[in-house]
């Protein structure tokens, strides 16, 4: 083998842009180390990983047996991938699966991609062959071009690959991750017999261009060997950090090539640069933009066709199919952004089709998020399951709803068992009725059962991964992997309030955070500015965090004025409010939230309401300290809640118990 510097690689490949029918054609070949840019571990980081897993769940002696015998590296496990993961997931091949999945969604393709699409589409090198299981290449090409690739994600595939075919052509040898990706080691010591033939006149036929591989698989590597007589040359490319691996120079020859490179994207820019490959991103943005255009005018033409067809009908024999007909209506809806108007045409598409389930159903959606109306949002429900009483998502958005605003528990849980009787594998009631039992039934274990089926089921919802961090935040106080499900949402729903304001909520509580809890706090009230906890949650930070209390005075006011028969917001007001030395006005709020409290079962908040009296007024000291007493034989708590703005206060107050405040408030809270 010899060396060439990235000058004279580069270009070779303006020369054959300039030289087309003469010059040699080349054909990529792609490592896990491509797709690092994009925010895809490489096989040495995942095989980390699990080695670390695999350390931590087996005894020392049998995990030193294990390492002995697949002879694994711990300076080179990347050359160990496939042992490593068949050993971390043999009790579980579908957690592999999943796990690899989790790895490759919602990534982006890097700028050197970009630049390889447009190789692909507009040269004669219209060939990669990857090892990788992610779709950045395909994904790349409808992007930033208007080529359609063939894409050969399993060896069934690979007889339709034709080395003289117009379109790029994209091969993955351990097949794509929607066709069972190939990880372990028999499936990555032998090449499948189908690209053995595929690949042989690609490779005789073109010269290969290799990127971000290390040749740690022995099904490619031995494959290129075999072959090492018959094949044109290939340009190896290595980081300048890195060093050639032994295997690999066994198998190139003299007539082969080292290119030493700072990486995949700075290649791929470097090469275009060169061959006159220019990218232009207005063209991306006009061609979104017209792509938006064509889909709206389209959809308001066949609208508007609809409407007519409804209008012309007859008794005799509707034109519109009801489906049709309700889908219009909702599509009227979803356009119109007046709260009233939107409540306006669904009575009136109601009234128009008043046995379509979906209109109840989301109407009574409606009613219960926005509008608040709850009676009528439950007619509504009722009505829908009244048409439609086995549909698995009317009796879960009823099970939510019975949950969080009825209380009805035993209700509720009728309900979600009923949805996933009807529809088991439904992601989003199985995410529910896991935050139910974390919430209500404090069946933890069983949870987590739900909440783990509910990810396997929907990988890329965000209201799954953030109920799972809120879980194993508050629950398992695993904290790091609380935070990678955090991130996981919002890289998933980067504009969700909710999601935004619990690792806000996170941040202050766990890390200590402060400026970057302030910061997704912030995120979460533009977002969603009416919303009461995000405004209660926001005021007890200004009080512990900031200690500005007049600010944190005016977001529990804007809780309280948006949800004035919160129980909790009352609480946490009168609390506050006491803290302030502010007596009379605190006990109009501890009481209502006493009442409250009380009538929902709310016990957590009700042995709070307690403490603020034992510490606030004497003349009621030893009936709070029962009730106390009381609540907590009942092991009943509010873990990790804040008294010693109160304690402070008390002391200012004379009290003549502090040291039993003192005791109290880490017995309560469990400090």
């Amino acid at each position: 083998m010899q060396n060439l510097s990235l000058s004279e690689f580069t270009q070779l490949f303006a020369n054959q842009q300039k030289n087309i029918q003469t010059s040699s054609k080349y054909c990529f070949l792609l490592g896990a180390g491509a797709s690092k840019s994009s925010g895809i571990p490489t096989g040495e980081e995942l095989a980390k990983t699990w080695f670390n897993q695999i350390k931590n769940m087996i005894s020392e002696e049998e995990f030193s047996k294990w390492k002995l015998h697949k002879k694994i590296d711990e300076t080179k496990l990347a050359a160990s991938y496939s042992a490593i993961y068949e050993r971390c997931f043999r009790a579980n091949k579908a957690d592999g699966y999943a796990e690899i999945q989790s790895q490759l969604e919602n990534k982006e393709p890097s700028i050197g991609y970009a630049y390889l699409a447009k190789i692909l589409a507009e040269t004669q090198n219209r060939f990669v062959i990857t090892t990788n299981f992610d779709s950045l290449i395909e994904d790349s090409l409808f992007l930033y071009t208007r080529k359609k690739p063939l894409v050969c994600g399993h060896e069934s595939l690979a007889s339709y690959i034709n080395v003289h075919a117009s379109r790029p052509t994209i091969v993955k040898i351990h097949r794509d991750v929607l066709f069972d990706p190939i990880s372990d080691p028999d499936g990555t010591s032998k090449l499948k017999a189908e690209w053995k033939e595929a690949l042989k006149p690609l490779l005789e036929g073109f010269r290969l261009v290799v990127i971000g591989y290390g040749g740690n698989d022995g099904s490619l590597m031995d494959y290129l060997a075999e072959i090492k007589e018959k094949r044109n040359p290939i340009y190896w490319c290595i980081r300048k950090q890195d060093t050639l691996d032994e295997r690999v120079e066994k198998i190139l020859t003299k007539e082969d090539y080292i290119v030493i490179i700072d990486g995949f994207d700075e290649l791929l820019v470097e090469i275009s640069a060169k061959a006159g490959i220019e990218i232009n991103p207005e063209e991306f943005v006009n061609n979104a933009k017209n792509r938006k255009e064509k889909f709206m005018a389209e959809q308001t033409k066949f609208v508007k066709q609809i409407d007519e067809n409804i209008d012309n009908a007859t008794t005799e024999g509707k034109k519109v199919s009801e489906t049709l007909q309700w889908w219009v209506y909702q599509f009227k809806i979803n356009a119109e952004k007046d709260p009233k108007k939107k409540d306006e045409l669904y009575q009136k598409a109601i009234t128009e089709l008043p046995n379509s389930s979906e209109l109840h159903g989301n109407y009574a959606n409606f009613l219960k998020n926005i509008r608040k109306e709850y009676d009528l949002a439950e007619k509504h429900y009722k009505n829908a399951l009244e048409i439609k009483p086995n549909d698995a998502d009317i009796n879960g958005n009823y099970a939510l709803f019975l949950h969080n605003t009825h209380k009805d528990y035993d209700l509720a849980e009728q309900y979600y068992k009923k949805a996933l009787e009807i529809e088991p594998n439904h992601a989003n009631n199985n995410g529910n009725y896991a935050a139910f039992l974390h919430d209500i039934r404090k069946e933890h274990d069983v949870a987590e059962d739900y909440y783990k089926k509910a990810l396997e089921i929907e990988q890329n919802n965000a209201n799954i991964h953030g109920n799972y961090a809120a879980f194993l935040h508050d629950i398992r106080k695993e904290y790091d992997l609380a935070e990678k499900y955090y991130m996981k949402a919002l890289g998933i729903e980067p504009n969700r309030a909710d999601i935004n304001g619990n690792y806000a909520l996170f941040l202050k509580g766990i890390r200590k955070e402060y400026d970057l809890a302030e910061k997704y706090y912030m995120k979460a009230l533009e977002l969603k500015p009416n919303d009461a906890s995000l405004n209660g949650n926001y005021a007890i930070f200004l009080k512990d965090a900031r200690k500005n209390y007049d600010l944190a005075e005016k977001y529990y006011k804007n809780a309280l004025e948006i949800e004035p028969n919160n129980a909790n917001f009352n609480g946490n007001f009168g609390g506050f409010l006491y803290s302030l030395g502010k007596k009379q006005e605190a006990k109009i709020y501890i009481d209502k939230a006493m009442t409250l409290s009380q009538a929902e079962k709310i016990k957590d908040l009700e042995i709070e309401l307690w403490f603020y009296i034992l510490a606030h007024e004497q003349n009621r000291y030893e009936e709070a300290k029962s009730k106390i007493d009381e609540l907590l034989a009942k092991e009943y708590k509010s873990k990790g809640w804040n008294f010693e703005s109160n304690i402070e206060q008390a002391k200012k107050e004379k009290h003549p118990h502090i040291d039993t405040l003192v005791e109290y408030a880490k017995k309560i809270t469990e400090i």
